[in-house]
C-alpha cells in the first residue's frame, strides 16, 4: 500500500480530494494526506513535509503537486533522494483519480500510471 500527499497552494488539494470521494462515493482519508501552502513562511511547510516524511518512513510516498517550480515542488528536492518517495508534479483531478483506484504493489507502475494518467486527460475537445 502506498501513501499519497498531497502539497498544493491554497485549498486545492482539499477540493480534490472532496471531487474524488464525491464521484467515487467513497473516503480516502486514510490514503491521502495533504500539506496545504497557505503561509506566507515556507518555512512553515517544509517542517511539516520533514515531519511527515519522518513519521512515515516505513511507507513507500508519493506526493503530487500542484506546479513544478513552484514552492510546491520546491520543497519536496530534498526527500526526493529516499527510496521511499515518489514525486510528481502537475497534478490533477483525473491521476488523483486513478491513483486511488489503481490497484498494483509495484510502486513504478503506480507512478507510471498516474502520469499516464495525467497526460491523457489534457483534451482539446473543440
Amino acid at each position: 500500500m502506498f501513501r499519497f500527499l498531497l502539497i498544493t497552494h491554497g485549498n486545492l488539494g482539499q477540493s480534490l480530494v472532496e471531487c474524488v470521494e464525491k464521484n467515487l462515493q467513497k473516503k480516502y482519508n486514510n490514503l491521502i494526506d495533504i500539506i496545504s501552502l497557505n503561509s506566507s513562511d515556507i518555512d512553515v511547510s517544509k517542517k511539516e513535509l520533514d515531519a511527515y516524511v519522518n513519521k512515515n518512513k516505513d511507507c513507500e510516498i508519493i506526493i503530487l503537486t500542484d506546479l513544478y517550480g513552484a514552492s510546491s515542488s520546491n520543497i519536496v528536492k530534498k526527500h526526493t533522494s529516499q527510496e521511499n518517495i515518489y514525486a510528481i508534479s502537475g497534478l490533477n483531478l483525473p491521476m488523483l483519480m486513478k491513483a486511488v483506484t489503481f490497484k498494483t504493489n509495484d510502486i513504478q507502475t503506480m507512478v507510471d500510471e498516474i502520469i499516464k494518467c495525467g497526460n491523457k486527460s489534457i483534451i482539446n475537445f473543440l
